[in-house]
């Protein structure tokens, strides 16, 4: 794995003892769904784990020494490019390079979403160029092909992890379709990134793409065609058709069951 310039050494044992999260969701900039983040959905859906969940604004201020030593980290997507040449984006990667270290060594588990998978991707493989896709931003309900078979999944983005992502040693490309060939990637057995948005299901995503008609007609897409995939999206939910179904299960196939089992933890409500 390559380097971002100089990393924060993360003292792991010394942090733990201050009794800090378990959890940390780091929350980019936006505001997809009103007076909520990007994290928000994130964190309701790991709360009712036995585990301490702290979100953190990273774009609005570092995260602390304790927080980076957490043994879970979940990224969330977000408004400003992962190639940014900010300063916060840069930090960013930089942290993200020494925990992935630790991820390795299987002493974290770190799960990025959309923005948080690109993130991701450029701290494994510093060198992989910036990608858009070829047919434009994909927005709306979208069908991407797993390991059990298509799934219909939220998606939100103009970038794209480039195909070559696929090609890096120990990557495993675990979601995919036409537009964005990585969909989702393990990379170890403790990272794993997926550029769709899991935790958000057709009627969060009729709210996104309302509250981003500016950026689909920035990025020239066709927002009837969007808003009638969620139409779709919502039709199959409810069994009225035999395509590949959405599921609130998917968020916690992805995102839920890894982290619980980092963590050694339940669900509290379904005891």
């Amino acid at each position: 794995m390559g380097t971002l310039g100089t990393t924060r050494t993360i003292d792991r044992h010394a942090h733990r003892a201050e009794e800090e999260p378990d959890v940390v969701v780091w929350e980019a900039d936006g505001r997809p769904l009103p007076r909520r983040g990007y994290g928000a959905r994130l964190a309701q859906a790991l709360r009712p784990l036995d585990a301490r969940v702290t979100v953190v604004p990273y774009r609005r201020r570092p995260l602390t020494d304790a927080e980076l030593a957490a043994p879970v980290h979940v990224l969330s997507g977000g408004e400003t490019s992962s190639f940014s040449a900010d300063a916060t984006t840069r930090r960013a990667c930089r942290d993200l390079t020494e925990i992935l270290r630790h991820a390795w060594r299987g002493e974290a588990t770190v799960v990025g979403v959309c923005l948080g998978a690109q993130l991701l991707a450029r701290a494994i493989h510093p060198g992989l160029p910036a990608s858009r896709p070829t047919t434009g931003m994909e927005a709306g309900m979208c069908t991407v092909r797993g390991p059990d078979g298509p799934h219909l999944v939220a998606e939100l983005h103009y970038e794209q992890i480039h195909p070559a992502f696929a090609d890096v040693d120990g990557i495993e490309i675990t979601h995919t379709n036409v537009h964005s060939p990585v969909q989702g990637f393990r990379w170890g057995p403790a990272v794993r990134g997926y550029q769709f948005h899991p935790e958000w299901g057709p009627s969060d995503m009729s709210t996104v793409l309302r509250r981003h008609s500016w950026l689909l007609a920035a990025r020239h897409t066709d927002p009837r065609a969007a808003h009638a995939s969620v139409a779709a999206g919502a039709s199959v939910a409810a069994g009225a058709s035999r395509a590949a179904p959405w599921s609130p299960a998917l968020l916690d196939d992805l995102v839920v069951a890894p982290v619980a089992a980092a963590l050694g933890t339940r669900d509290v409500t379904a005891a």
